[in-house]
């Protein structure tokens, strides 16, 4: 299925274009198809909240295979972080006014275009006294009492 954008190799179209602008547009493209967020929460037509969850994973960042960071590395130019792209999809190609949320482990995780959340204080906003026992051990292990 390589007429898919988001199975396009970036060896194939590396070479089409000379300006870093234009590939790092085209690569952007490919990558919209494949960056979509964990929650998404549309409030109406025209506004969503974008929720991107992390625990034991840091923040993505594009290209991922080690022959396209090569690429990248050749042309000198930097990787995309996952949020900015997501950031890109829904505001740039979706047209949708969008707040976005990061979730993480630890309040020290963060992102530079996201707001910043951790698990802990999520939950410890949220009525979770009868939750099912898989639940209350998950909340237990991010300090949150019930």
């Amino acid at each position: 299925m390589p007429l898919f954008p988001g199975n396009w190799a970036i060896t194939k179209y590396d070479s089409s274009f000379e300006s870093n602008k234009d590939f790092l547009s085209t690569c952007i493209f490919k990558w919209s198809f494949n960056i979509k967020p964990d929650i998404v929460i549309h409030t109406d037509v025209e506004r969503a909240i974008c929720i991107e969850a992390k625990y034991g994973s840091g923040e993505g960042q594009y290209p991922g295979t080690e022959h396209d960071k090569r690429v990248f590395r050749r042309r000198n130019m930097n990787f995309v972080k996952q949020t900015s792209l997501q950031r890109h999809m829904m505001t740039e190609l979706l047209g949708v006014e969008t707040q976005f949320l990061f979730l993480v482990k630890n309040d020290s995780g963060g992102s530079d275009t996201h707001r910043t959340i951790s698990w802990r204080r999520a939950f410890s906003c949220m009525k979770i006294e009868n939750c099912p026992p898989f639940a209350a051990d998950m909340l237990a292990n991010l300090g949150v009492s019930i």
